[in-house]
């Protein structure tokens, strides 16, 4: 039987409809409320926990376990990540912010932002908006191997009909002799779910 993250990411990742339609697609902008409240946020009891709640879930998914919210892992050759699946005990603008959050853990680390952008598509009998974070490692020597730490780092935010379905970060490697092995996918965890 599928679960509910299961069939939403066979709906987003399976072959595209033809009658998909692009309605936004522009850079992320945060407005001022936005930044204040966020700000509030990150020094909140509530920040604190979401990170806890999710650090669990993940722990408890290594080992075939759910927790809330619902964490599932994605492994493949190249990719290692993670996604969390929204639920109604979650404040919708908090997961958001949690959304936002990952993306400065990342660019705290010897990363550059790539680019942010939202992406609204008309899917036909939905309306899906994605917003994406995407960094790529700061290259500190330009001699071969080059480092490519965890590789390319990609954060997602899918929200269906205005609203949150999951957060996916997931770590793309390079399999060329250019580059050095990346590092453990489990070292970026447990900084990201390092709660000060």
């Amino acid at each position: 039987m599928m679960t509910f993250f299961d069939q939403v990411y066979q709906k987003l990742f399976s072959k595209p409809e033809t009658s998909n339609e692009v309605l936004v697609y522009e850079p992320i902008s945060r407005n001022e409320h936005y930044s204040e409240s966020y700000a509030f946020w990150l020094h909140s009891v509530n920040h604190k926990k979401l990170i806890r709640q999710v650090a669990e879930s993940y722990l408890l998914k290594q080992n075939n376990l759910v927790g809330e919210p619902d964490v599932h892992l994605l492994s493949t050759s190249l990719s290692n990540g993670f996604a969390i699946s929204f639920n109604e005990e979650i404040d919708k603008k908090e997961f958001q912010f949690f959304f936002d959050w990952l993306g400065e853990k990342v660019e705290a680390l010897p990363y550059k932002r790539s680019n942010s952008d939202v992406t609204i598509t008309d899917k036909g009998n939905v309306i899906e908006s994605k917003e994406k974070h995407y960094f790529k490692p700061i290259q500190q020597s330009q001699e071969a191997p080059l480092d490519q730490q965890f590789g390319n780092i990609l954060i997602e935010h899918i929200s269906i009909d205005n609203r949150p379905s999951f957060i996916k970060l997931v770590a793309n490697t390079y399999n060329d002799r250019m580059y050095k092995n990346p590092d453990s996918f489990e070292v970026l965890a447990k900084y990201l779910f390092e709660v000060n």
